[in-house]
């Protein structure tokens, strides 16, 4: 799943850089009531806001189990942590870690890579408007999938009986 992450963030980069090279010269950077324009910017402004937020997106990500072994326990905000930052845990707690924060990260940037797209027809077309129907749809069942994620968190990070 990590390879299907790393290559999801890639991917919102490529099409950020695609952007740039087609999108004019002033672009709509956010869409009010009715998928119309309501701030503009730079289209080289809005690339690099891009990048920013994928990376910035990206490295908590990425470094999260990592962070179980390099910030003191105090600082560490996890379900049941008094189990899982037990030294003889650890290491299960990171392996589960890695594949939750992959996961979510990879529909994070299929949710980006989405809205990226509709970002790209909306400045493409003619007048400049954004699909507010599908964006709706994709923001929902993006935050559906969040929900569903978050529980599943819980659930998989619940201690073994008796523990």
């Amino acid at each position: 799943m990590r390879y299907v992450f790393i290559a999801a963030f890639l991917l919102n980069v490529v099409i950020n850089l695609y952007a740039l090279m087609v999108m004019p010269d002033t672009v709509a950077i956010h869409f009010g009531r009715g998928g119309w324009p309501d701030n503009w910017a730079a289209k080289e402004m809005h690339a690099l806001l891009m990048l920013v937020v994928d990376v910035l997106v990206f490295l908590p990500l990425y470094f999260t189990p990592a962070l179980i072994d390099r910030v003191p326990s105090r600082f560490l905000s996890l379900p049941y942590k008094r189990y899982w930052l037990q030294e003889a845990n650890r290491g299960r707690a990171k392996q589960l870690l890695v594949g939750l924060m992959d996961e979510f990260g990879t529909v994070l940037f299929g949710f980006l890579f989405g809205i990226a797209v509709l970002a790209l027809e909306a400045n493409r077309s003619e007048p400049v408007r954004l699909n507010e129907g599908f964006f709706m749809v994709l923001f929902a069942a993006f935050m559906v999938y969040t929900v569903v994620w978050t529980i599943r968190l819980v659930v998989k990070l619940r201690p073994p009986r008796g523990a």
